[in-house]
């Protein structure tokens, strides 16, 4: 027996039990992983759909904060000239109603349990509400806080009282620069006359407001928030709640023509004229005579020598001072 004749009559009868009909195996393997693409198919459809309105959130909340600037900086100047309490120049226009406002939102958005940034928006509201009271000196102190308590920082001391950061002892640059309720300026002399006693209360009510920059350089106070949210449906009947919040400093309201020429000026000649040397040296009546303490140090000047051949004697001496100099 050739070997041909054993694979035939012994080895195939062995093995030809272990064939089978192959017919129908993809249908069945299909069946039993469709599942499984399906579920892959629709999270690929329900990732797809959260990212888009993820993006949709953010794309929204930058267009509102731009158009709630806009709204700031681009409005009538006049408060409460919209159709309702809602104009934002009433709530922009003082650091007191910009800050408070500013404070309050921040606050909301800190107290919320799932704002990842609940710190930020806390020491915000307290930087807000530091405005409110000492205007805008208050907030860059607010600022400075979270530096002051980092191990060896090298922050210098920083103050909100206006009298230490300016440093000078008319209180005329006090209102000027200060906008501020606490520390504000409202209790110097009015001896001017009749005309600065008018000025330096309407000025120190301008002042105590906050209103100066607003009114002669067209400032803006506090921030624009803005919100948006989608719900985005997955699979299993399940809703994803998805919410964006935003804020940034509103800008100020650009000043043109007439405005730029003649607001920062009258609002200068305004708070100037509220005080009394200040009124005197503007010819706003009331006694000419100067109070300030003390008298100008002259050194070895005297007025009665003073003539044409001192005059040119001096001239002369300066002229080759210079000239030896090289001046």
């Amino acid at each position: 027996m050739n070997i041909g004749t054993i694979r035939n009559k012994v080895l195939r009868p062995l093995f030809i039990g272990f064939q089978r009909d192959e017919d129908g195996a993809a249908l069945t393997e299909m069946v039993m992983t469709l599942p499984i693409w399906i579920l892959m198919l629709g999270g690929i459809i329900s990732l797809g759909r959260l990212g888009m309105n993820t993006t949709s959130n953010q794309l929204d909340v930058q267009t509102g904060l731009w158009d709630g600037v806009f709204e700031v900086s681009a409005t009538d100047d006049s408060p409460g000239s919209g159709d309702s309490s809602s104009d934002p120049q009433w709530v922009h226009f003082t650091p007191i109603s910009g800050g408070a406002a500013a404070a309050y939102e921040s606050g909301t958005l800190a107290g919320m349990s799932q704002n990842p940034n609940q710190i930020i928006d806390g020491v915000n509201s307290a930087t807000m509400g530091a405005m409110a009271v000492t205007g805008t000196l208050g907030e860059s102190y607010g600022r400075t806080l979270p530096l002051q308590v980092v191990p060896g920082h090298t922050m210098p001391d920083v103050t909100t009282d206006p009298d230490d950061v300016l440093q000078v002892g008319s209180p005329y640059p006090k209102k000027v620069t200060y906008d501020g309720v606490l520390n504000s300026s409202t209790d110097y002399n009015t001896g001017g006359g009749w005309l600065s006693t008018v000025t330096n209360a309407i000025g120190n009510v301008v002042a105590s407001a906050g209103m100066v920059g607003s009114l002669g350089a067209g400032i803006r106070y506090g921030e624009v928030y803005t919100e948006s949210n989608y719900d985005t449906d997955v699979m299993f009947n399940v809703t994803i709640p998805a919410s964006a919040h935003a804020n940034i400093l509103v800008a100020p309201k650009p000043m043109t023509g007439n405005d730029a020429k003649w607001r920062p000026f009258l609002m200068n000649r305004l708070l100037a004229g509220g005080e009394e040397n200040y009124s005197k040296m503007m010819r706003f009546g009331g006694d000419p005579s100067w109070d300030a303490e003390g008298s100008p140090d002259t050194g070895d000047f005297d007025a009665d020598e003073l003539d044409a051949d001192t005059i040119n004697d001096k001239a002369d001496e300066i002229k080759e001072q210079n000239a030896e100099g090289g001046g």
